[in-house]
């Protein structure tokens, strides 16, 4: 279904259709409750979840600066989306008022806001407010990493480009130019009344509808941000929200608590009165506290996972993540191609697969996951091979090349690697094997493993001016943000995007991701798939596995309806309907 709904977006005709489609099939999201189920009482409905972010806090509860799979699920909580992933993945309003209207020629937007959404301070969240998100998101002065979601809008790119012009006394932080017009002087992005929010598109999108899922789009209160300023305003949130839930406790030391809204109006409220979220360094810590009864759900770590996966209440569904390994192309060696795909090849996947992550995840090295629209079945690594095992033999050629050339033939002379990683045991455990096949592969270079916290690794690959003062390599995980390739290649790869922290630098591999992006009709997946064999061939991301998304759910505890999406986390919709049953 999903595969077919994704082939459904290929025209601006196909979009008003399937964007009927989609609301009509929302109807408050998917709900499964069985029939004659009776509810535990409400001071019963509370649920403990792990977040396993390998440190000690969430990164952050701006949804404008978000990155981490972490504190999203945190976040769209309190902050509405305009639209919101269901159980299959599938874009479905939740602030938005049914489908946006697209112009005939596909460049404009107009999305209607559900009335009587308010704040916990009883401003109302209107147009006007979700014009003001998301322009922040886009304002250069917000040093927002995730802004390429919405280049999609007029001006976007450009806008978000340019060096922020607000002084540094300036608490707000916004720059003076805005892509927020008026009714009478209507802009990129412009409320037309309370009610109506229009967006000018750069072009005909594919895959805008699925942008506007993301935490950048969420509705932000301006009158926190304006009152503390950019990096203040949510540490003032306790008791603050504008949807399903308000955040009660975030002690920066492992426990955020989120209380049901009863005030909140424009979906059916949740039947659960709490969520306690408790933040993990490491998956075995967390299994162990789902096996003593502190939590309601859990998932055993890698080498449990043969042991657990036929247990009553363990649940598996297709993962849309990979895991890859990033190298720097602005730093010696990888600014040569040769050792790229020499240390992309040098990767035994298979190795990878079996001695550390225990059939819990999928060999490959696909950009573009199994299950996605535009899954790539022939795709190759570099040098047309085609096994996940890799090529030692060719690696170690193509690297004896390379230091031929700019080493004087010693490979000990070479620049020596250090590649960053996050702490935990498994992670740690992958990281020694891959510096083994590295050193194997490459008699004499020096690869060094650096460990660091979650939080941190986000730092160093995000928060840096230049590529130039970004990790060498570094390790890291993708979760589908909406299901589209874009998510998964110029998002990450193109030229100007925030994501491109290590200086990717290839015109055709951006000619062929443009025309993925702009391509409509039968040919797109066809555009899609080049590019994607072209950021293989470059080794962008020397991707590792698929991951699968598994969980447990506490059987003393008799919870109905929890469950995930296939990026990993539980949808709005899947919250809404879970509940502790009698």
């Amino acid at each position: 279904m999903r595969l077919g709904f994704r082939k459904a977006w290929l025209s601006t005709g196909l979009i008003l259709l399937t964007l009927t489609t989609m609301v009509v099939a929302a109807c408050g999201g998917s709900s499964s409750t069985p029939q004659g189920q009776a509810k535990a009482p409400d001071a019963q409905q509370i649920i403990r979840v792990p977040l396993v972010p390998n440190a000690t806090d969430i990164k952050r509860l701006d949804p404008a600066r978000i990155l981490d799979f972490y504190s999203q699920q945190v976040a769209m909580l309190m902050f509405p989306p305009l639209y919101a992933l269901d159980a299959n993945t599938i874009p479905q309003p939740f602030a938005a008022d049914g489908a946006p209207t697209v112009s005939s020629d596909g460049l404009t937007w107009t999305i209607k806001i559900k009335p009587g959404m308010k704040w916990s301070d009883g401003t109302p969240i209107d147009a006007t407010t979700y014009a003001y998100s998301i322009n922040r998101a886009l304002d250069p002065c917000t040093k927002d990493g995730g802004a390429g979601f919405l280049y999609f809008i007029k001006g976007s790119q450009a806008f978000n480009s340019t060096k922020c012009d607000a002084p540094a006394s300036d608490l707000k932080q916004y720059d003076s130019k805005t892509l927020v017009g008026s009714a009478s002087a209507p802009g990129p992005i412009t409320a037309t009344d309370p009610q109506t929010l229009t967006l000018n598109l750069e072009a005909p999108s594919a895959w805008a509808i699925g942008a506007l899922t993301t935490t950048q789009s969420f509705a932000v209160p301006k009158q926190l941000i304006d009152q503390f300023g950019l990096t203040d305003w949510t540490n003032h949130l306790i008791g603050f929200s504008g949807s399903m839930f308000s955040l009660t406790t975030w002690d920066h030391q492992g426990h955020v608590t989120m209380t049901r809204n009863d005030n909140f109006s424009i979906q059916k409220k949740p039947t659960l009165k709490e969520i306690d979220f408790t933040i993990y360094k490491d998956g075995q810590t967390e299994f162990a506290d789902f096996q003593n009864g502190r939590l309601d759900v859990g998932a055993p770590p890698a080498e449990q996972y043969q042991a657990h996966k036929n247990d009553k209440t363990f649940k598996e569904i297709p993962f849309l993540n990979v895991g890859y390994v990033a190298p720097n192309w602005g730093r010696a060696p990888f600014d040569d191609i040769r050792a790229r795909q020499a240390f992309n090849l040098a990767i035994n996947r298979d190795a990878l697969a079996t001695a550390i992550g225990h059939g819990d995840s999928i060999p490959s090295f696909h950009i573009v996951p199994q299950g996605e629209f535009g899954y790539n079945k022939n795709l190759t690594l570099p040098q047309g091979v085609t096994s996940t095992a890799g090529d030692a033999a060719k690696a170690t050629a193509l690297f004896q090349d390379y230091a031929k050339d700019k080493c004087g033939g010693d490979i000990s002379k070479c620049a020596p690697v250090t590649f960053e990683i996050t702490t935990g045991p498994t992670a740690q455990a992958e990281a020694a094997a891959l510096q083994g096949m590295w050193q194997s592969a490459f008699q004499g270079l020096k690869v060094q493993i650096k460990l660091v916290d979650f939080n941190t690794l986000l730092d160093d690959v995000f928060g840096q001016p230049s590529p130039a003062t970004v990790p060498q390599m570094y390790v890291l995980g993708y979760a589908l943000d909406y299901p589209d390739p874009q998510d998964w290649l110029s998002l990450q790869f193109a030229k100007n995007s925030p994501n491109n922290t290590v200086g990717i630098n290839d015109d055709t591999l951006f000619q062929q991701m443009t025309a993925c992006d702009t391509t409509t009709g039968p040919s797109r997946e066809a555009a899609c798939n080049q590019a994607e064999q072209t950021a293989v061939n470059d080794s962008a991301w020397m991707v590792l596995d698929q991951a699968k998304d598994f969980w447990e759910t506490n059987p003393n505890n008799k919870i109905v309806n929890y469950g995930h999406q296939s990026g990993g986390m539980p949808s709005l919709f899947q919250w809404l309907d879970t509940f502790i049953a009698a």
